[in-house]
């Protein structure tokens, strides 16, 4: 306190940095004779440093507030909400004087919205959440129609963190409103303090075809409600909606993972409507558990519309994966193959099968490559083509190799490179092997690319040996030039000689400034 009057002469240094400083001191003391010179410098329209004096001026009355002078700070407040400061300042006066607000600044709140200042609307609303009085959410909501539409959308997002009933009620109301800005506003608020409640209004909005941004805001504010009863809500909804708002709230349920509703898709599954059958074969595969298989097969065994045969097979391959033994996977599927009576249920099951592999599975498959029917056969084939365990590797070479029909022998071959890209009890140089073998099948550049890519994961020199030919092809130079460096590095260690080779033939032809300079710096490792 001793130093104000030394402070005070400061304020009128020469220099900018000193006087500034001395202005922070004497708020930092902020006694009586502090705050004289400090407001005298607030009133004083010529001072140099306006924006020190404010933020000194703050601080002061903050400090008046602590110590219990709720008419000193207010006073202090009361100057800078004048309209001749500048908004942003005025906005912070008026916050600092609903906080000592014996009632939390509601009545001053309503006074202001009531009032012609429009700078200070938006202050006043964000003091909204902060207030007390039990019925403070309906007082505010009441202002609403009397709001312009951007204050509206604010009065929503205030009303939505006090987060009570009236504020759930009074946001409600709102999703109809005619402006579109505060109509989302006020559903997107609904997904943060909604409860099963708020289900009707928001599949209202589905119903009604709102605009594409308030659709899609709707979906997203029924995937976030938390109160526990809004699966079941949105479940009964989705009972009683039309096919197209049934499909996204279909969707909606597989969001929250309501286990509940599979009853209801395996029901849907079997509907006319395409878009409801297909949202509920994925829904079926993310929350079906194995149980569920049977009537699951029952569905794909009798689909009114083919075209959904696929979404119905990849919901019961993703339930047979649940499966914790592997070799049990396909157990309910080989239970149904007797059953199959048309081609295209056996074509249905075989696709299936085709995933859900096991040793039983197999040996239906290769059965059916031998049978009559062309489809059958054909859809053997991919089954095999695609079938996801190592074990088949050899019997898709001996296929391959055997296969008559030119689809189906690249079909096989390019199931029989991506085997051997998986781990596997093999060496490496019988990997190597299994590549050679591939090599001597392929006709088409798209399966060496294939070959390539499996050989650029190696580690051996054989490897690299087998990419040679490829260097020399311009249609696989580049993906082969790749290959070949990756392939050098992992391998220079077994044979430096030849992995200097290698690099030097890349270097010879290649034209991609990155590629060079990798070979360029592996080149200079390998002398």
């Amino acid at each position: 306190a001793a130093s104000v009057k030394l402070l005070s002469d400061l304020t009128r240094d020469p220099d900018p940095l000193v006087a500034q400083s001395a202005i922070t001191a004497l708020s930092k003391i902020g006694n009586e004779p502090a705050r004289r010179i400090i407001g005298a410098m607030r009133r004083d329209k010529k001072t140099p440093f306006m924006a020190v004096v404010t933020t000194a001026s703050f601080r002061i009355a903050d400090h008046l507030a602590a110590a219990g002078d709720r008419r000193g700070a207010l006073a202090i407040y009361d100057e800078y909400c004048h309209p001749s400061q500048p908004v942003h300042i005025r906005r912070a006066a008026l916050a600092g004087m609903l906080r000592l607000d014996s009632d939390g600044g509601e009545k001053r709140i309503l006074e202001v919205l009531r009032g012609p200042d429009a700078d200070l609307k938006p202050a006043a609303i964000a003091g909204v959440p902060a207030l007390k009085s039990p019925r403070a959410s309906e007082t505010f909501a009441a202002t609403m129609p009397k709001l312009s539409p951007d204050l509206q959308v604010l009065m929503i997002g205030a009303l939505a963190s006090r987060g009570d009933a009236a504020a759930r009620r009074a946001i409600s109301s709102e999703t109809q409103n005619p402006n579109a800005n505060v109509a989302l506003a006020a559903i997107q608020a609904l997904g943060a303090i909604g409860d099963a409640s708020s289900v009707p209004v928001l599949t209202g909005v589905l119903e009604k075809r709102a605009s594409a941004e308030c659709v899609a805001a709707a979906l997203a504010s029924l995937q976030q409600l938390q109160d526990k009863a809004a699966s079941d809500a949105i479940l009964a909804a989705a009972r009683q909606a039309p096919p197209d708002v049934r499909a996204s709230l279909i969707d909606v349920l597989v969001g929250r993972h309501a286990v509940s509703a599979v009853p209801f898709l395996l029901e849907q599954a079997a509907q006319d409507d395409a878009k409801v059958a297909a949202a509920a074969f994925r829904g079926l595969g993310r929350l079906a558990e194995p149980p569920q298989l049977d009537a699951m097969i029952a569905l794909l065994m009798n689909l009114r519309q083919p075209a959904l045969e696929k979404e119905a097979a990849a919901a019961i391959i993703q339930v047979s994966r649940k499966i914790p033994d592997p070799a049990r996977q396909s157990d309910a599927v080989l239970a149904a193959c007797p059953k199959a009576q048309t081609v295209r249920q056996r074509c249905a099951l075989l696709l299936v099968l085709g995933q859900t592999a096991g040793p039983k599975a197999l040996e239906v498959v290769l059965t059916s490559m031998n049978n009559p029917d062309e489809n059958i056969r054909d859809a053997a084939v991919r089954a095999l083509a695609n079938w996801p365990d190592p074990a088949a590797e050899k019997l898709l070479l001996e296929h391959a190799r055997a296969a008559r029909n030119p689809t189906h022998q690249v079909l096989l071959l390019r199931g029989y490179i991506r085997l051997l890209g998986l781990p596997a009890n093999r060496t490496e140089e019988q990997r190597a092997q299994g590549y050679a073998n591939a090599l001597m099948l392929t006709r088409r550049a798209d399966e060496r690319r294939l070959v390539i890519a499996g050989l650029a994961e190696m580690t051996t020199p054989s490897a690299l040996k087998l990419l040679g030919p490829m260097l020399d092809d311009p249609a696989l130079q580049s993906e082969a030039a790749v290959a070949a460096i990756k392939l050098a590095r992992a391998s220079a260690a077994a044979d430096r000689v030849q992995a200097r080779a290698f690099v030097q033939k890349v270097l010879s032809f290649t034209q991609d400034p990155e590629l060079q300079k990798e070979a360029r710096g592996l080149l200079a490792r390998l002398k």
